[in-house]
């Protein structure tokens, strides 16, 4: 699901903001504009309470962008401490502290932290939303961004999520014989138990959130615990989500329990970045996909993310050089596209618009037409030089994708425990056998 575009809303809003871009920093994963925020607070010869403040925003969004959620919500409570009693809601509401909130609410949805979510989904509405409704005099005042996905039961009534662990797994790739322009694909998915069904599950570093097939929910009488009605699919088409916790996934000797879904007309389930960040020194190559505490593990990048403050989103980023051009782009293993580049743009450019295609794809807001092109270019990142394939994708949404036609030349590892996520490339420069 994509929530960085969605349908306006055309009643009142309010959107927390600041006017150093500490928050679009935030949603960016621009650790560079952060890090000049702070040298222009801390450059002032005295710092009031109020930029103490905006520098524990900071320090929040440095470890946010990192993964680190907990070191997060520690530079948040240090901010709390510094404006003292201006922090206590049963005297004041302080517009600028709805920052802070905001911050930690999306921090408890990327931690796993489903029950304590759904709690400070009620203490925003009673302590802020409803207030400053009454205040304003404004009913039907929305908080759009903070309210992206609605829990509809009480915390009470959810356990959350949790994994045991085994040693160490290691699950081959299913192989897909069918070609895409003129190549074998590479397909991220693994023999599963959902609900003690098998089935082909694929993993998707573009997902946040697993995505169940419809099916599921009415064979299993799974219970819908939120919805929303702004989720967006990677061509701006708005859609209706429901969510459901799945009792019991089984990767090999492993169990993930108490799993968040969301439900789509797709034809098989798909694991999202909130399954991975519970499956420690995860690794993914063109064949086997591996993870464990005992498994072997080479990665120590720091993770490097964009996110919605309110956590429905957490995205990957990786830096690539194109052309002499310095940019990053979104790991997304979803996408078995047999190129290292993926670019979304509103118009294609103008030397590939007589060969491009008409193409289909079934996305989780259903069926799409597209158009596209594939051109042969040397992309440079971090630890290795691809000479291969870029494609581009005509949409209205435009952000720069690594399909996992990257797997032909590197590696995918990643643990949340240890903050860290990497594109390593082979020994040989080649893939494995």
């Amino acid at each position: 699901m994509d929530y960085s575009r969605v349908a306006p809303v055309n009643t009142p809003i309010i959107d927390p903001v600041d006017k150093q871009g500490i928050i679009k920093a935030i949603e960016a994963g621009n650790k560079q504009r952060l890090v000049e925020i702070r040298g222009e607070i801390a450059a002032n010869p005295t710092v009031p309470e109020i930029d103490q403040y905006l520098l524990s925003l900071v320090s929040a969004g440095l470890a946010r962008i990192n993964g680190d959620f907990a070191a997060s919500n520690r530079a948040l409570d240090r901010g709390l401490e510094v404006v003292g009693r201006h922090a206590d809601t049963n005297h004041e509401l302080n517009a600028l502290l709805l920052l802070d909130e905001s911050i930690r609410y999306g921090n408890l949805f990327l931690a796993n932290d489903l029950a304590g979510w759904i709690k400070r989904t009620t203490w925003l509405e009673n302590v802020y939303f409803s207030p400053i409704r009454s205040f304003y005099q404004l009913p039907n005042l929305q908080f759009p961004n903070l309210t992206l996905i609605k829990p509809l039961v009480p915390a009470a009534s959810i356990s959350n999520p949790s994994v045991i662990a085994s040693d160490i797994e290691q699950l081959p790739l299913r192989v897909d014989h069918e070609r895409i322009d003129g190549q074998l694909p590479l397909d991220v998915r693994v023999q599963a138990s959902i609900l003690g069904e098998t089935d082909w599950v694929l993993f998707d570093t573009g997902a946040l959130t697993g995505v169940l097939p419809a099916e599921y929910i009415a064979r299993h009488h799974l219970r819908i615990i939120a919805s929303s009605e702004r989720g967006s699919d990677g061509f701006n088409r708005n859609m209706h989500d429901d969510y459901v916790v799945v009792p019991e996934i089984r990767l090999g000797r492993t169990v993930l329990r108490n799993q968040l879904f969301s439900v789509a007309p797709i034809p098989f389930p798909v694991l999202g970045l909130l399954q991975m960040s519970q499956l420690r020194h995860l690794t993914i190559d063109a064949h086997t996909l591996r993870f464990g505490p005992h498994a072997p593990f080479d990665c120590q990048d720091p993770i490097h993310a964009a996110s919605a403050i309110a956590g429905v989103e957490f995205r990957l980023l990786f830096p690539y050089n194109l052309e002499g051009r310095e940019k990053t782009a979104v790991l997304d293993t979803g996408d078995n596209t047999p190129s290292v580049l993926a670019i979304r743009t509103r118009t294609l450019p103008a030397a590939l618009q007589a060969s491009a295609r008409i193409k289909k794809l079934v996305t989780t807001a259903g069926k799409v037409s597209y158009r596209t092109a594939t051109t042969p270019a040397t992309v440079h990142f971090a630890r290795f030089t691809a000479q291969d394939y870029i494609k581009y994708v005509q949409s209205p949404m435009q952000d720069d994708l690594i399909p996992n036609g990257i797997l032909r030349h590197a590696r995918f590892s990643l643990d949340m425990t240890d903050h860290v996520a990497c594109l390593t490339p082979y020994r040989s420069n080649t893939m494995p056998e």
